[in-house]
């Protein structure tokens, strides 16, 4: 099986540098990295370009105009261009523990996709990695938020898949799906705009298909670098909006919905 990564990204290229750091020093490499970008400044165009021949996998940058918060429009148009069996999706907000792809990879199974967890970084340690551009991370750093999510125990983790298999749990910055999946029910619902719900809408659709959840409890660990607020572009009639029609969908039992990857398959991109 091969992975690839899809990173939803705008305006924050600190964040997103640390974010393709923590890509390249996997144990297992993804096949490529794509970055979803919904409308940021040039400069973030420029960190990509300067740290692409660094990169020890294609690294590459789908960009869309910035007309508000579209991020599952963004990401659909990077879904259009992946080769690899899994998709694991993150933001650019996140550092990945080393182990993080390969254990996606090792929790894979068919009719299944994996939702896990988060620990959180303090102020303080945005501010040091920053200054630095790199990072050192690990379950004991001091000022580290949420540490139990920040364990990687994976011995551990078969038995919690089993003891959560109901959990009502799943975070957007830390999923992956068979492409195939992510195909069938074609991607997110694009007519979402603003910020909410995309992500859990998404997992209710391939739910409805029959593809169940695995909670990866002590696998697939992640860091989240801090922030105070939701993207500024993001308003709360948008986000009643999305919860509308995400209640639509159940209701009326869509799995596949019409504006989705397949607009972007068949304009070439």
């Amino acid at each position: 099986m091969t992975a690839s990564i899809v990173i939803s990204t705008y305006n924050w290229k600190e964040a997103l540098e640390l974010t393709l750091l923590s890509a390249a020093r996997q144990t297992v490499l993804p096949k490529e990295v794509i970055i979803a970008d919904d409308g940021s400044r040039s400069d973030t165009r420029e960190l990509i370009d300067r740290m692409r021949p660094a990169m020890p996998f294609p690294l590459i940058h789908v960009w869309q105009e910035d007309k508000g918060f579209r991020r599952a429009l963004a990401m659909n148009q990077a879904f259009a261009r992946l080769t690899a069996d899994i998709v694991i999706n993150i933001d650019g907000d996140i550092i990945m523990e080393r182990h993080f792809v390969e254990d996606h990879l090792r929790y894979a199974r068919p009719g299944y996709y994996l939702s896990g967890s988060r620990s959180k970084l303090t102020q303080r340690l945005n501010d040091r990695f920053f200054a630095a551009r790199d990072y050192n991370l690990h379950w004991y750093s001091p000022g580290l938020r949420r540490r139990m999510n920040a364990l990687r125990l994976p011995w551990l983790t078969p038995l919690f898949i089993v003891l959560l298999k109901d959990y009502d749990h799943g975070r957007g910055c830390n999923m992956s799906f068979w492409l195939k999946d992510l195909l069938a029910v074609n991607g997110y619902d694009g007519d979402m705009i603003g910020y909410g719900n995309e992500d859990t809408d998404l997992m209710a659709r391939i739910s409805a298909m029959g593809v169940k959840k695995r909670f990866v409890k002590f696998s697939c660990i992640q860091y989240h670098i801090h922030h105070k607020e939701v993207p500024s572009k993001s308003d709360k009639a948008s986000w009643r909006h999305n919860i509308n029609l995400q209640e639509s969908n159940e209701a009326n039992r869509v799995i596949r919905v019409k504006n989705g990857i397949d607009r972007f398959l068949a304009a070439g991109d």
